[in-house]
């Protein structure tokens, strides 16, 4: 099934650095700040910018555009705080 996170073109493991024009690691709120972000952006059917590192190496700025889709929420994907293994 295609998702707004598959046609932007994201991929498992990648690591989310910067969510729209500011929101990072250490602001995000419990993920609030995206929570709230998001159902605006698709509201208007604006993009919204994510900067991912893909493979630890490669750093990528993918557009995504929130919108309904034949599963659970509005972006395709499942987005969690990272927590770097010690």
């Amino acid at each position: 099934v295609r998702s707004p996170a598959h046609d932007a073109g994201f991929q498992e493991g990648d690591l989310i650095v910067k969510f729209g024009p500011d929101i990072n690691h250490s602001n995000h709120s419990q993920l609030k700040a995206i929570a709230n972000l998001v159902p605006t952006a698709a509201a208007n059917k604006q993009p919204i910018p994510i900067t991912i590192l893909r493979n630890t190496t490669k750093t990528i700025c993918l557009p995504i555009i929130p919108q309904p889709w034949a599963g659970r929420g509005l972006l395709g994907c499942h987005i969690r705080p990272y927590t770097p293994h010690t």
